[in-house]
C-alpha cells in the first residue's frame, strides 16, 4: 500500500469498543507503520437501546453491528472491528470475516459485593442476558435474577447502588480490556461447569469488503489461527442451530493439542432453566464448519 494512506476503521463508541479498535490499530501499526489508520465511530441501534431510547424488544438481530456494516458497504469505512458474539451470522453481501487477532478469555465472571455466599437462598443476581439468566437459574434454582442494561461503569455502578442485588454476571474480556473501578468488589471466574460462554465471546471479528484484496492481507497479517477456526466454529454452530445472538444458547470452542478442537454447548428449549440440554464434541481444527455440524446433531429441536 501507499505511504501514508489513512485507513478508516469503524466502530461503536463505547469505551470497551474503542479500547477495542485501539488495541487492533495498535497491532496493524506495528505491522505496517507507514499507514494512518482512523477511528471511525458510528452509533448503532444497541447504543440507542441501552441508553434507554428504545425498547429492548425493538430489534433483536445485529443491533450492535449493522449501522456499522452499512459504512463499508458505502465505503464510508474500510474495516471494522466489532465484539465477535455481536456479529450476526448471516453477513451482508459484500462483506467478509477476514480474521481475528488473539482471542481473550471467553469465560464470564461474577462480581460480587463483600462477603456474599452464593449458598444462600433468595440472592438477586443481575444480568441482561437470557443465556446467563437460565444457566444461573439452573444451577441456583432459589436465586433470582434481574435485568441490567448499560456499558460495564454503569453495570457495575448499578449493582453497588442496588440495596437487595448481591452480584453481577458479566465478560472477563471486557474487565480485562478496561480494568474498571470495582470498589470492594469481588471476583469470581464461571467455568464451564457453572457458565458456557456466547458464541464469540472474549474474540474481536474484523470485518472488511469481500473485493479488498490489500485489506485482507492487512488483517490477515494480524490474525490468530486458532481463535479463526474456534470462532467459525461457534458462528457455524450458530447457523446450523437456527440461532441468534440474543438465543438462549452457549458455545464454546477450545484449541487442543494434536491440531484438535473440542466444542461444548448448551441450549435451552424454552424460557425454563430445567429445559437445558448439553454436548460436547471434538474434531480438527482445520474443519470447524464439520465440527459445527456433528455438535448440532446432538440436540433434539
Amino acid at each position: 500500500m501507499t505511504s501514508g494512506k489513512v485507513i478508516r476503521v469503524a466502530t461503536r463508541g463505547s469505551q470497551l469498543a474503542l479500547t477495542q479498535t485501539g488495541h487492533v490499530i495498535h497491532a496493524l501499526s506495528q505491522a505496517f507503520p507507514e499507514l494512518v489508520f482512523q477511528t471511525v465511530v458510528v452509533k448503532t441501534t444497541g447504543d440507542t437501546m441501552q441508553s434507554g431510547i428504545l425498547k429492548a424488544d425493538s430489534a433483536t438481530k445485529n443491533i450492535f453491528t449493522h449501522e456499522i456494516e452499512n459504512t463499508l458497504l458505502h465505503e464510508e469505512a474500510d474495516m471494522a472491528v466489532h465484539s465477535c458474539k455481536d456479529l450476526g451470522v448471516q453477513m451482508p453481501s459484500g462483506l467478509v470475516l477476514a480474521g481475528a487477532p488473539p482471542r481473550r478469555s471467553p469465560w464470564d465472571v461474577l462480581v460480587m459485593k463483600p462477603g456474599v455466599s452464593l449458598e444462600t437462598d433468595g440472592l438477586k443476581i443481575l444480568s441482561g442476558s437470557i443465556r446467563r439468566r437460565l444457566q444461573w437459574q439452573e444451577a441456583h434454582p432459589t436465586h433470582e435474577v434481574l435485568p441490567i442494561r448499560g456499558n460495564i461503569d454503569t453495570r457495575i455502578r448499578k449493582l453497588q447502588e442496588h440495596v437487595e442485588a448481591s452480584a453481577l454476571v458479566l465478560a472477563q474480556a471486557g474487565l480485562d480490556r478496561l480494568a474498571p473501578e470495582l470498589g470492594n468488589c469481588v471476583i469470581q471466574t464461571l467455568g464451564k461447569a457453572e457458565m458456557i460462554p456466547a458464541p464469540g465471546q472474549g474474540a474481536l471479528a474484523l470485518q472488511c469488503r469481500e473485493s479488498d484484496d490489500e485489506l485482507l492481507h492487512l488483517i490477515g497479517s494480524i490474525s490468530d489461527y486458532p481463535t479463526v477456526q474456534s470462532i467459525q466454529a461457534e458462528r457455524a454452530f450458530l447457523a446450523a442451530m437456527n440461532a441468534g445472538c440474543q438465543e438462549p444458547l452457549g458455545a464454546l470452542a477450545t484449541p487442543e493439542s494434536g491440531g484438535t478442537l473440542k466444542m461444548s454447548a448448551v441450549y435451552y428449549f424454552d424460557d425454563d432453566p430445567r429445559s437445558s440440554q448439553r454436548a460436547e464434541v471434538t474434531g480438527s481444527l482445520d474443519r470447524p464448519e464439520e465440527i459445527a455440524q456433528k455438535l448440532a446433531l446432538e440436540f433434539e429441536r
